[in-house]
């Protein structure tokens, strides 16, 4: 598992330790805490939300970084390009044509790249169409998204919607934090085959198609 994925695990659980509810709710208490647990809600939504952005650069950083060292394009970085309609061309490295456009070339991708960080930093939300359109463009097909990780970010979207745009006046039915925590807990543990697939989308032994692209700098 990728450093974020620890690290949204660990901020949720603090959000808990923080908002005084890790213990459960008595029948009693529910309604007095649900204000708190609303806000739990919205603050566990916006760590998601910021772990699926961060991660989806974090991969796009780390393909960069490896294409300037000459290890390889990954899955993801090729599947960038490709769904910004960007020709990946084959070089040979055994004759003079690997020099044709050498500057022309990371210019290009550099601007793809600028334009997916542009569409991240403009996403707002977790629902299925907005993890589906940040990242089918990184290579994940249909099949690598469950299908329940889908309805439940939908189902969990859409609470924290009705919650953000109309403060505590909605009319929900009584809030129980001991459900809202393990939705959450659940949610979270589904996420992680996203972060799996993505972590092996970088491993630098898998061959993307016989495909290999080198940058070549002015240095060269």
């Amino acid at each position: 598992m990728s450093q974020l994925y620890t690290t949204l695990k660990r901020k949720v659980l603090e959000i808990e330790k923080e908002l005084g509810l890790n213990s459960p709710l008595k029948p009693e208490e529910i309604d007095s805490h649900q204000i708190v647990t609303k806000a739990y809600i919205v603050l566990a939504h916006a760590e998601i939300e910021k772990y699926f952005e961060l991660l989806a650069g974090q991969v796009i950083y780390d393909s960069i970084k490896r294409l300037e060292a000459n290890e390889g394009i990954t899955q993801p970085l090729l599947s960038l390009c490709s769904s910004n309609l960007f020709a990946i061309k084959t070089f040979d490295y055994f004759s003079d044509q690997k020099y044709e456009n050498r500057y022309d070339y990371p210019q290009r991708l550099y601007e793809n790249v600028h334009k997916y960080y542009k569409k991240l930093y403009s996403n707002n939300g977790i629902k299925s169409k907005d993890i589906i359109s940040m990242y089918w463009v990184l290579g994940l097909n249909d099949e690598d998204f469950d299908d329940v990780m889908l309805t439940m970010l939908d189902d969990f979207g859409s609470k924290r919607g009705r919650i953000a745009h109309t403060g505590n006046n909605i009319n929900f039915k009584l809030l129980n934090y001991v459900d809202e925590k393990n939705f959450i807990s659940q949610l979270i543990e589904s996420i992680g085959s996203v972060d799996e697939r993505l972590e092996e989308f970088l491993n630098p032994n898998t061959k993307i198609n016989e495909i290999e692209v080198k940058i070549y700098n002015e240095s060269s």
